[in-house]
């Protein structure tokens, strides 16, 4: 039981883990696209 939880519970802060990275990614290509149009 309780390894199944701990297997769930990493399971999902990976999860966690790669919404937050995407997100970074996405803010950084449209900062990106931002800064090449200004300059």
């Amino acid at each position: 039981m309780i390894s199944i939880y701990s297997n769930n519970l990493e399971y999902s802060l990976k999860n966690v883990d790669s919404k937050i990275l995407g997100t970074i990614n996405s803010i950084n290509s449209t900062l990106s696209r931002i800064f090449s149009f200004l300059y």
